[in-house]
């Protein structure tokens, strides 16, 4: 099996859980679900799903998120051949637009870019390093994430930016 599904169910209606997760369930066999009565964050419910694992990789893909073909398949072969690399992001598209595609701090700033660029443009067509990308669908090396500490005081929005920062402090590579 290529991959295995683990769902954090984070405090979301009884409604959605039911169709959600009745409607994976049928498509994939191996699933486990864990249910939150609240929503405890992304970093809390990302901890959770790689608590429930013990594969090498994995991915944090959040529920907006919409993959392509051959998603999994590319991420793995990014990111195996290299020890040095503890997460490889990809390209988030809406419409005709690259949304994000990997950022770098520059003068102590976060530098904006590389997001909101047409398809097609060459600062996204191409592997690269970065000093952030964003945590969801996104692969990650169980070795390195083992070595941060997910800060459950960043409830919506700083998770990623802490996490890829004690990514860099350890010396591990973002791509």
């Amino acid at each position: 099996m290529l991959f295995r599904i683990i769902i954090i169910e984070n405090g979301s209606s009884k409604e959605t859980q039911k169709i959600g997760i009745f409607n994976l369930a049928q498509k994939y066999r191996d699933i486990t679900v864990v249910f939150n009565n609240e929503n405890r964050g992304v970093g809390v419910g990302r901890r959770q799903g790689v608590q429930n694992s013990n594969a090498p990789y994995f991915i944090f893909l959040d529920n907006d998120m919409i993959v392509s073909q051959g998603y999994v398949k590319t991420l793995l072969e990014t990111i195996k051949p290299t020890s040095d690399i503890a997460a490889v992001g990809s390209k988030v598209i809406e419409g005709d637009r690259v949304m994000l595609s990997g950022r770098s701090i520059n003068n102590k700033r976060i530098d904006y870019s590389n997001d909101n660029l047409p398809l097609g443009d060459i600062k996204t067509e191409s592997f690269k390093y970065c000093d952030m990308i964003h945590g969801g669908a996104t692969i990650y090396r169980r070795r390195a994430y083992n070595q941060i500490k997910i800060d459950e005081n960043y409830f919506v929005g700083y998770e990623d930016l802490d996490m890829m920062m004690q990514f860099r402090q350890k010396k591990w590579k973002l791509a």
